[in-house]
């Protein structure tokens, strides 16, 4: 086993504790951050290095910052990697599939910064050459007889199969050696050197062989979205922006780059635009323009918006649906970090009745302790080991209408991979929200009787097209697939929950005078 390394991160992260306001030179104050540093390793005993078993890195270590609560989703908005030039696992198109499936699921934008061709070395570099170095020290002192070590005394066999415990995980060994509590935070008994290193913690985590998904289905970025220009191709840039207001603003898998990336003013300033005019046209506000500027008015290191489809010629449909499988894990994972008891939340289901289901979660989130079929109020509903659950007691939509619903005693379990959003503010009926006359007066005595409620326009727009985004990852991803779910919708006649409030009390005082 040459390395069992199967990918090294390390996280630059703002901690809470910051220094005094300091002043800058044009009178303004500004506040200092303390930065720690982390070093993150993973050791597998499998070989592979591509887009997948990086992708699970990624989640790993931000589960673990969030878990650990050193940054909490409600703060934390973009993630800046800088990799290496790796086209496997960094900058190809099956790379950036997994980077939107992360940002969507985080919420979070992703810069990824490629590394010029011939980099030096870095502090990763470092950290991984001291690593090897230690393991090769105790490596090169096999022990034969085990009944010889003292008890507590970390060693390495010589042996690949133990009699009775079978092969022998030399990713484990290595995760035992490195992961010893005495090495993780560095010296702690000489002050000043656990004051300066630089280095807060290292963290190991151990990735069985196959827990990654496959990386049989291949995506592609699509040639005609980048602009016709020499070398201009997923492979001649080096910055890569994944917007999650971007994915939901086309419907699309898509990703933003530039040649080259930049964060002088001008440029900052621009990501700070509408979606829909953030990656479009010249950036003729950055501070290099003059060396950008071409003689037709664009400028070679403006932003290309291209789209992701897959490579009809490699694509493994059964690892397509593990990829599925691991994203929507992963959203299961942050929307357990945001239900919580007495919430109301909304999560999509397959009812040719329902866009969408509301519940009022009865427990905090836990995972499931096996695979079964729970049974509640005559209602079964099946469950997955190690997936994230809710109790849950439903709400149901009032008949003749769109957004108003009220709280019934049925009892439910929600798989929380399949929540859209964990806590929705309801208006509740009072004198001045009342449901539309339309609705009949059976249903508004309905709706007195009950604790009833009205979901926002723009909450029920938002479930609307988040619902449609969330069923791909239960779909074969394809060009019909795509026209028919992502395209334009049929016209049809309003509601009377979708007019607006001037037009229906212009409504409702006409239908007094009749």
């Amino acid at each position: 086993n040459d390395d069992d390394e199967a990918a090294d991160d390390s996280h630059d992260s703002q901690a809470g504790d910051n220094d005094d306001d300091e002043d800058d030179d044009d009178g303004s104050s500004y506040r200092k951050w303390k930065t720690v540093i982390l070093f993150y390793s993973f050791l597998s005993d499998e070989k592979r290095k591509d887009a997948s078993t990086t992708a699970h890195n990624l989640k790993t270590l931000l589960a673990d910052l969030l878990q650990r609560e050193e940054i909490t989703l409600a703060t934390f908005k973009i993630l800046v990697t800088i990799v290496d030039g790796c086209a496997a696992q960094y900058r190809c198109g099956s790379v950036l599939y997994q980077l939107c499936n992360l940002a969507k699921a985080f919420n979070i934008v992703i810069e990824r910064i490629v590394n010029a061709p011939g980099h030096g070395k870095c502090i990763v570099d470092s950290q991984n050459g001291g690593d090897k170095t230690l393991l090769d020290i105790f490596f090169n002192c096999l022990v034969r007889n085990p009944e010889e070590i003292g008890e507590g005394i970390k060693h390495v066999l010589a042996h690949t199969h133990v009699d009775g415990e079978g092969e022998v995980s030399l990713a484990e060994i290595c995760y035992n050696i490195l992961n010893d509590p005495d090495r993780t935070r560095g010296c702690q008994s000489n002050k000043n050197r656990s004051k300066w290193r630089k280095i807060f913690e290292r963290r190991y985590f151990k990735r069985g062989v196959d827990e990654a998904p496959g990386n049989g289905a291949k995506w592609l970025a699509k040639k005609s979205d980048f602009r016709k220009e020499t070398k201009n191709s997923v492979h001649f840039t080096y910055y890569y922006r994944i917007d999650p207001q971007l994915l939901r603003h086309t419907g699309k898998m898509v990703f933003a780059c530039r040649r080259v990336p930049c964060f002088c003013k001008g440029c900052l300033e621009r990501l700070e635009l509408p979606v829909d005019q953030r990656y479009v046209g010249p950036c003729n506000t950055c501070e290099y323009w003059e060396i950008f500027e071409k003689p037709n008015g664009t400028g070679y290191n403006d932003y290309n918006v291209v789209e992701l489809i897959q490579n009809t010629k490699e694509f493994d449909e059964e690892d397509f649906a593990d990829g599925n499988e691991f994203t929507l894990d992963t959203i299961g994972f942050v929307m357990s970090l945001q239900a919580k008891k007495g919430q109301i939340g909304a999560y999509v289901v397959d009812d040719e009745n329902y866009d969408y289901y509301l519940v009022e979660f009865d427990s905090d989130p836990y995972q499931a302790e096996r695979t079964e079929t729970i049974t509640l109020d005559g209602e079964s509903f099946d469950v997955r080991e190690g997936e994230w659950i809710c109790k849950g007691r439903w709400l149901d939509r009032l008949p003749n209408t769109t957004k108003w619903w009220y709280k019934t005693p049925q009892k439910c379990i929600v798989r929380l991979q399949v929540v859209i959003h964990p806590d929705l503010k309801l208006m509740p009926l009072s004198d001045s929200n009342q449901v539309h006359n339309s609705a009949g007066v059976q249903v508004r005595q309905m709706a007195m009787e009950n604790e009833t409620f009205k979901i926002r326009d723009a909450d029920h727009e938002y479930l609307l097209e988040e619902a449609i985004n969330r069923n791909v990852l239960d779909m074969e991803y394809d060009d019909e697939f795509e026209s028919e779910s992502l395209s334009g919708e049929e016209d049809e006649s309003a509601h009377p929950d979708d007019i607006d409030e001037d037009e229906s009390e212009e409504e409702d005082e006409g239908s007094e005078v009749e």
